[in-house]
């Protein structure tokens, strides 16, 4: 097979499905991108053409229902047993006494229908004191170790009866402008929420429903963008980076519907936080990347998706360039 044939394979198996009207090349040119400042004075055009290429690879990923294949996935037996692992090692240095098998067996019940319940509110996370409140209600004298012994058997039980995950995740620390007073440091708090174990490919044919796909999408499209601009991106830069794939504010887009909505969404379902910048020239809003986010999208996942694509826009550049193999 000749050099050409390869990259036109290659070319098969990553082409984006753009998001808006018009479809943007590489500019090799480009690749460093703007500083933060050139991007605030200029948004329309604000940012590098490899996130707009990023970020259309990103909405294909999401409405294809494809896993990525760099990061596996755990199976239930797997997390189960991971987690099992751990209770182990708790109970060698923290016994628990004074409580039957009957009263245990009774909290892990509650405190897994609460989370069950929960999932339909807050985002789906619930601070560790909501859950330690459950169990010292009726247990607080002498069983100072029993929440994180109760917590570590419901972990234990999801996996196996509900295929989800009681998972442990730390709550997201917002962004401190330079020059403002930082908050006290403090332990970072706890928090847990339920995630499905379900292989990508089952919940694709079987569970997800297609506007999930869509709202899907959009946030991932949101999330890569904020990414690739660091700690924080301002609301106008975004709005002018999805203004260049197709999406504004103040319009209908034929896929996403209102924009201004799916960005309210992202913000209760905690995949951003806001907060403001305050300068001479006034107060100017920015987004962050929230808990959910964070967990749901790692930093290998959103660059493994991103580096497709910028193989396959490379590729096209190169045929049509005249540049042969």
């Amino acid at each position: 097979m000749s050099a050409r044939e390869n990259r036109g394979k290659r070319k098969a198996q990553v082409e984006p499905t753009p998001v808006g009207k018009t479809k943007r090349r590489v500019s090799r040119d480009n690749e460093a991108g703007p500083s933060r400042r050139e991007t605030h004075e200029t948004p329309a055009e604000a940012g590098p053409s490899r996130r707009v290429a990023a970020a259309q690879g990103v909405q294909q990923a999401a409405q294809a229902g494809n896993a990525d294949p760099d990061v596996p996935e755990e199976d239930s037996a797997t997390v189960e047993k991971r987690y099992k692992a751990r209770l182990r090692e708790f109970e060698e240095t923290h016994p628990i006494n004074d409580i039957s098998t009957e009263e245990k067996d009774s909290l892990i019940s509650t405190l897994m229908r609460y989370m069950l319940f929960k999932q339909t509110a807050t985002a789906g996370l619930v601070k560790r004191e909501e859950l330690t409140k459950i169990v010292g209600e009726k247990y607080a004298k002498g069983n100072r170790n029993l929440p994180t012994h109760i917590i570590l058997h419901a972990q234990i039980k999801f996996p196996k009866l509900f295929g989800m995950e009681l998972r442990e995740i730390e709550k997201a620390k917002k962004y401190v402008q330079p020059g403002q007073k930082k908050p006290p440091a403090t332990t970072i708090p706890k928090l847990f929420v339920l995630r499905s174990l379900v292989p990508a490919y089952l919940r694709t044919q079987f569970v997800d429903q297609p506007e999930g796909a869509t709202h899907k999408a959009f946030t991932l499209l949101v999330v890569c963008l904020t990414y690739l601009a660091g700690e924080y991106i301002e609301e106008d830069n975004l709005w002018g980076h999805l203004r260049n794939l197709g999406v504004t504010k103040d319009e209908l887009h034929p896929i996403f519907g209102e924009a201004e909505n799916e960005i309210k969404r992202m913000l209760t379902q905690r995949y951003l936080q806001k907060g403001t910048l305050t300068s001479p020239e006034g107060e100017r809003t920015f987004y962050q990347l929230a808990e959910n986010a964070v967990d749901e999208f790692p930093k290998q996942v959103l660059e493994s998706y991103m580096s497709s694509v910028m193989v396959g826009e490379d590729d096209e550049a190169d045929d049509d360039d005249g540049v042969d193999g």
